[in-house]
């Protein structure tokens, strides 16, 4: 006897452009076709910022052609209220003014003195002058790299057995045969 597991197949996605009537961000989200428009609404909420219970949804074809409303539809899947791959759902919300939350004004911002910054032991500050990075760094260090680049080149001699990698290849014994500049 053979059983047979019935496992449902993960619903087609949907590509749908998202605006809305109150900023000026348009995004593409991929959304179940059977997804309910109200499922829709909880989902865009988080997208948007409008709130499901007084949203509004206006569908558009991919060329702009407004198709209908979608605010009577609240338990009808995607599909069943007609929406396709490369539509547009525009969001409207009266509760919301245009361009709310594109106003950067209202919103506190986090500001530091620069006697504070440098106290600080955890910052990018801190970091170079502990391991003497960048502008906190030796300045004749690269001198010095330079001269022991110089004087490991000048020791290396012809015909000297050498080992060569290469990432991603096994290591390759040879013969030292050319030393340029």
């Amino acid at each position: 006897m053979s059983s047979s597991s019935s496992t449902a197949a993960p619903a087609a996605l949907l590509n749908i452009n998202v605006t809305t009537t109150f900023n000026s961000f348009v995004t593409e989200r991929r959304f179940a076709q059977d997804l309910t428009i109200k499922q829709l609404k909880h989902l865009l909420e988080g997208l948007t910022g409008a709130n499901p219970a007084s949203m509004e949804l206006t569908l558009f074809r991919k060329e702009g052609a407004l198709v209908g409303h979608l605010n009577k539809k609240d338990e009808v899947s995607l599909t069943c209220a007609g929406v396709e791959n490369g539509m547009t759902i525009e969001v409207s919300d009266a509760s919301i003014k245009v361009g709310e939350f594109e106003d950067t004004s209202k919103v506190k911002k986090f500001e530091l003195s620069e006697e504070e910054y440098a106290n600080r032991a955890e910052s990018l500050r801190a970091f170079k002058q502990r391991n003497k990075m960048g502008q906190f760094g030796d300045g004749d260090s690269t001198e010095e790299k330079k001269k022991e680049a110089r004087e490991r080149f000048e020791s290396i001699q012809l015909g000297t057995r050498c080992l060569v990698t290469v990432p991603g290849q096994p290591p390759k014994k040879g013969t030292l045969m050319y030393k340029g500049k």
